[in-house]
């Protein structure tokens, strides 16, 4: 896993990531085609000096996420556990965001190409959902319990994704499937303000008609979440120094009068 150098620790590290959104424009593409121009991006993206990995997700943190019921066979309401989170990935995800793979496996892009129903939970919904049993090999159903299993392969660590809290912490993740898109993570070496840029102008040829590209790195879309954070902590230490003044004036006092 990667550092986390925030003042809260996400679970993944958002200090070298750039976050990429295409937008069509309106612009609507044949079947298939949203999948083949998001494999195009990627490929273009890892060409570019500087970016180590490229991938796509439909969550972004503090940002966009979705939540859904499930159903496991043999346990009823599952809902009083609370809210479950759910993530569409490609391969290479959890590298890129430096998110830990605990126990199992990671999607690749041959299980995807497959077809076959996986995911990954996090630390906590396989501790909540399977106090009793190991969690890897078990079913999950998605959004009905008419809905066919999913094959649980692997345990990834908690992570924050739409709040500094514990709430948001249940979380699991499916493949997404070729023939969809979405955002686009590019994990860079250095600075990533310094590859907004380029990865822009590559990015931009690709898309069609009036279809731009918005490029920017994650630590700057989790500005606003961590302003309140730094400010609290500063406030916080500052009326820590004045008590700490205030203290040793009046110690000082004390003993000068003892003295005398």
């Amino acid at each position: 896993a990667l550092r986390d150098p925030t003042p809260v620790a996400l679970g993944y590290g958002p200090s070298r990531l750039i976050v990429v959104n295409a937008d069509l424009r309106g612009a609507r593409l044949v079947s298939g085609a949203r999948g083949e121009l998001q494999r195009r991006l990627l490929e273009r993206a890892r060409a570019i000096p500087g970016v180590e990995r490229a991938t796509a997700t439909f969550g972004i943190p503090f940002w966009r996420s979705n939540s859904t019921d499930l159903f496991v066979p043999g346990r009823d309401s599952l809902g009083r556990l609370g809210t479950f989170y759910q993530n569409i990935v490609a391969e290479d995800y959890f590298d890129a965001t430096g998110t830990t793979l605990l126990r199992g496996r990671v999607l690749t892009l041959a299980g995807r190409s497959s077809g076959a129903r996986v995911t990954l939970v996090s630390e906590m919904l396989a501790s909540k959902v399977w106090p009793d049993r190991d969690p890897i090999g078990q079913c999950l159903k998605v959004g009905a319990d008419t809905m066919p299993c999913a094959e649980v392969v692997g345990i990834v660590k908690d992570v924050r994704w739409g709040s500094l809290g514990d709430e948001d912490r249940m979380q699991f993740y499916d493949p997404m499937p070729l023939d969809e898109a979405g955002a686009l993570f590019l994990r860079v070496t250095g600075d990533p303000r310094r590859l907004i840029e380029p990865v822009r102008r590559e990015l931009q040829g690709v898309l069609p008609g009036l279809g731009y590209v918005d490029v920017r790195s994650l630590d700057s879309s989790l500005d606003h979440v961590f302003r309140p954070w730094r400010l609290g902590a500063t406030m916080f230490t500052l009326f820590g120094i004045l008590a700490l003044l205030v203290s040793a004036v009046g110690l000082y006092g004390v003993i000068a009068y003892s003295v005398t």
